[in-house]
């Protein structure tokens, strides 16, 4: 057996359980579902890591800033924006009468 080989994992959840158990490392679930990027690109992070991935984003170079808190639903995060917005506005209806009055 060559064991400079890259292990091969069957499916996504055989990779993230690896991950988990070999390195202490987990990949952002929010980024595996809506980003539009390999698998194998998407960065991995130690859980401590994926909290500061999620809340702060990956630094001032990177333009990315957080996954976006619902402030109803604490703690669920949302990938972008556009996914908090399209949340919003089919859980947490208003009145936009009342919102224009500043009631």
């Amino acid at each position: 057996e060559d064991r400079t080989a890259k292990k091969r994992l069957r499916a996504l959840p055989a990779l993230q359980s690896h991950l988990r158990t070999a390195h202490n490392m987990t990949l952002c679930e929010l980024c595996i579902t809506h980003k539009r990027d390999f698998v194998s690109k998407l960065p991995r992070f130690t859980p401590q890591g994926l909290k500061s991935h999620q809340t702060k984003g990956d630094g001032p170079m990177s333009g990315f800033t957080g996954h976006p808190l619902c402030e109803f639903c604490k703690p669920t995060r949302f990938y972008d924006v556009v996914k908090l917005h399209e949340h919003l506005n089919k859980e947490h209806y208003k009145c936009h009468i009342c919102e224009k009055a500043g009631k």
